[in-house]
């Protein structure tokens, strides 16, 4: 998406340590993913001033939903990126005004700089071979329903054909799936006990659970169907069948 792409320095050496020991899109990715255009507040609290008081209300209000962690908060994340480039995009404006040319150059190349690392940090960040999933269609069954993280679910569906528990938004669960999301919560939880997460797969109908070590991470004392050093396969159909 066009307003996640800041181009800056920020981002180039905050995006690897924010993508690999940060959740997905919380306040501490602002410096990371937002990098310069966090300085865009200053040109919001211009506005503001000026009693011009949409583009300031449309980022506060997305960061407030980021801070309570409301339904889809990655969504007004992203959304509040677009009212803060506008704020910095203001303070350019501002500065750009001035009679120092010097500033201005420097400036640029700034931010020329931080475009171009940007890319590169896009593109070693991106540019590798996906993982293979094809693990699960040789170990599974056709109708089979998987368990698994919802980072590593919403590409099953698409990759192996199987069904999931919860997977993107919109992928058919619009009744309960906030439900569904604290099942698979409730499951990878270390706390939770086996009881609990065998109420989960029974109500589910949950056939194979996929634990993504790289993810989350979960010994369960199922059988092993398939394991390599990423992904652990178990099988739980037996359950159904002794309970």
């Amino acid at each position: 998406m066009p307003e996640k792409y800041s181009g800056n320095l920020f981002y180039t050496f905050g995006c690897i340590f924010a993508r690999m020991f940060l959740p997905p899109y919380r306040i501490t990715h602002y410096p990371p993913i937002a990098g310069f255009a966090c300085f865009g507040i200053i040109g919001l609290w211009r506005l503001i001033k000026e009693r011009r008081i949409f583009f300031p209300l449309w980022f506060f209000f997305c960061f407030f939903m980021v801070v309570i962690l409301a339904p889809y908060y990655e969504r007004f994340f992203l959304f509040s990126l677009i009212p803060l480039h506008i704020g910095l995009g203001i303070l350019l404006d501002k500065l750009f005004r001035t009679e120092k040319k010097f500033l201005t150059y420097f400036v640029i190349s700034l931010l020329v700089l931080s475009f171009l690392s940007t890319g590169f940090v896009e593109y070693s960040t991106f540019h590798k071979t996906d993982l293979d999933y094809n693990f699960i269609i040789n170990n599974t069954e056709r109708d089979s329903v998987i368990m698994s993280d919802k980072y590593t679910s919403w590409k099953i569906p698409a990759l192996t054909g199987r069904k999931v528990i919860y997977g993107l938004h919109g992928c058919g669960y619009p009744n309960n799936d906030a439900e569904r999301l604290n099942a698979i919560n409730t499951f990878y939880n270390l706390t939770t006990s086996d009881k609990e997460r065998y109420e989960i797969l029974k109500k589910y109908n949950v056939s194979y659970v996929v634990v993504n070590n790289k993810t989350k991470p979960l010994k369960l004392f199922y059988p092993i169907k398939y394991q390599d050093n990423r992904f652990i396969l178990y099988d739980c159909r037996y359950i159904y069948k002794s309970s």
